[in-house]
């Protein structure tokens, strides 16, 4: 019976991810018209959009890219369920599924989703042999082993103060771009050299880790983010209804940034400053109780990205979503113990912003 039960399942998924192939072939094939139609909702639901965007074409674009990654994502589980793998393949489905479910343009795109998420959670997973050498290595976090004693709490305690001295003397800066500009680029240099240097050996260390064991680290860090994704998601139709603003004042200064400024900050200097610090440095700081050290780098990772907000409110209301990602980042750190992890989760996260801002600007 059991078997018989199985295969019902797989045979499921089967006619699921054909329906969804369809269903995302005919969204990709008429995302003009869906294009349209999101463009006209959303300019409607926050009018301020309509200076940003001033043509549907934005809007196009990124629901065929949506609905293509979508057609792929159904084709992934056809093939597994073809092959027998749906059991093996659990953690992969589910973290796909709640993707889609975000991803999708159709509204019978999202019902195939979250009927497939349904089934595949009640579907007990298997581990093969190949799956069991590539789960994530067992490492032991240590204060003992990088920055130990008196003399690594002092270290961090040092680098924050660095860090969080920008709200100084940001004030004191004379009103001239070009000015402004150099001396950000010269404190993020410093700090990326500071941070490096302090952090070298967790670093090394992490990093060959990560390196002999990438898949693992991906796949793991990937359905964690995903899971996550949702909760952000939540959090950010929140703070816009609540703040009747489509972004953060944070967010709209790092828009009009050049991308030869935006590129590096986000993608270079953010991952391995931000996680240095905020989960880093805090973890030793507050390592003791991984539930107060992830609530703790969630809300500083939060604040951090709305102090620029007018009002104790907006501020907290806006940093809601950024301190849902920075408990994520927090959350990975503690369950792998492994600082380049949280790197490339945060290169990843940063990498869909940056190409979000780039088609912004091209249509």
């Amino acid at each position: 019976m059991k078997e018989i039960k199985r295969e019902n399942k797989i045979d499921l998924y089967f006619i699921l991810s054909i329906l969804g192939i369809l269903i995302s072939l005919y969204s990709a094939l008429n995302c003009v018209e869906y294009g349209k139609q999101g463009y006209e909702e959303t300019i409607k639901m926050l009018p301020s959009l309509s200076d940003r965007f001033s043509s549907p074409n934005y809007f196009i674009v990124i629901f065929a890219i949506f609905s293509v990654v979508s057609c792929i994502m159904f084709m992934y589980i056809l093939f597994s369920s073809i092959n027998n793998k749906i059991s093996e393949r659990k953690g992969k489905i589910v973290a796909l599924s709640i993707f889609g479910l975000i991803l999708s343009v159709s509204y019978y795109a999202q019902l195939i989703w979250i009927v497939t998420l349904i089934f595949i959670l009640t579907v007990k997973g298997i581990k093969t042999k190949k799956e069991k050498e590539k789960e994530i290595p067992k490492i032991n976090y240590s204060t003992d082993k990088y920055l130990p004693g008196i003399k690594g709490i002092i270290l961090c305690i040092v680098l924050l103060a660095v860090y969080f001295s920008q709200l100084i003397f940001t004030n004191y800066l004379p009103n001239n771009k070009t000015i402004v500009r150099i001396v950000g680029i010269s404190f993020y240099i410093v700090m990326l050299i500071l941070c490096i240097t302090v952090f070298r050996k967790e670093i090394g260390s992490g990093f060959k880790k990560f390196k002999e064991n990438f898949k693992a680290y991906v796949g793991f860090s990937l359905r964690k983010y995903a899971m996550f994704w949702i909760l952000y998601l939540i959090a950010s139709i929140v703070s816009m209804s609540i703040t009747h603003s489509e972004t953060s004042i944070n967010q709209s200064l790092l828009e009009k940034l050049p991308l030869w400024y935006l590129v590096p900050t986000a993608l270079i200097y953010a991952p391995i400053v931000e996680e240095t610090l905020f989960r880093g440095c805090l973890r030793r700081l507050f390592g003791k109780n991984n539930i107060v050290f992830i609530i703790i780098s969630g809300a500083v990772f939060g604040w951090l990205h709305a102090m620029d907000e007018v009002g104790l409110i907006n501020i907290i209301v806006t940093s809601l979503p950024y301190a849902v990602l920075g408990s994520c980042f927090a959350y990975v750190y503690t369950k792998t113990n492994n600082i380049t992890c949280n790197m490339f989760l945060h290169f990843a996260h940063n990498s869909i912003a940056v190409i979000m801002m780039i088609l912004m600007r091209l249509f």
